[in-house]
């Protein structure tokens, strides 16, 4: 059995480090925008480099719309939401792509944090065979008694990250990762560094002080 999961949408390249007071202050008197600020003035290859917090890259919750194929045949098709309205046991939220999972909650003295985020339409496909006895299919939908997607007693689900809980700063939003099929993961495979970064100066939690 192949099953297919393909994902589109509005979705980020989402970029958090710290980098001097001295830096920033050059920057912020510089006419030049923060990608080629990195390449011409931190001698970086680009924004992406500032990333010793947190970095991912993915499709907002908000916007992803999935479609999930099995041997080829569309078995649905929709919004993230009208798959899973509400907060759902089906999804696996990952913090592994930031300081709160490895716990390095440190950051240099003198120095400012960062965050860029770039805004793109992302459009990625992944699949993944598995051999199953039984050549019938049998799908089983999220319900209000029931929040996990089954396909022949095989739980299908997403990889999410969530920005607040990846580094410091502000919430930015969920973002889908990949999918976890019979608790197989599965990474998109977004391709990184296209975008031109918005560029958002955060506060340090005051237990980081």
């Amino acid at each position: 059995m192949n099953i297919s999961v393909s994902i589109k949408g509005l979705g980020s390249e989402v970029c958090q480090g710290s980098i001097p007071i001295s830096k920033l202050e050059n920057f912020k008197s510089s006419d030049l925008n923060w990608n080629d600020f990195c390449q011409k003035e931190l001698e970086l290859d680009g924004y992406w480099e500032i990333n010793n917090i947190s970095h991912l890259t993915g499709i907002s919750t908000d916007n992803a719309e999935i479609s999930i194929m099995i041997n080829k045949n569309e078995v649905w098709s929709g919004g993230y939401h009208s798959l899973f309205p509400d907060d759902d046991e089906s999804s696996v939220y990952t913090k592994d792509r930031g300081v709160m999972a490895i716990g390095s909650n440190s950051i240099p003295e003198n120095s400012s944090l960062i965050t860029s985020i770039t805004s793109e339409y992302f459009n990625v496909k992944e699949d993944v065979e598995i051999k199953i006895g039984n050549t019938n299919i049998d799908i089983q939908f999220p319900s209000d008694d029931n929040y996990k997607f089954f396909i022949n007693d095989l739980e299908l689900g997403f990889i999410i990250a969530s920005t607040d809980e990846m580094a410091y700063g502000a919430d930015y939003g969920d973002f889908i990762l990949g999918f976890i099929f019979n608790k197989q993961k599965i990474y998109f495979e977004y391709p990184g560094g296209m975008g031109l970064p918005k560029v958002f100066l955060e506060k340090k939690p005051d237990w980081l002080k």
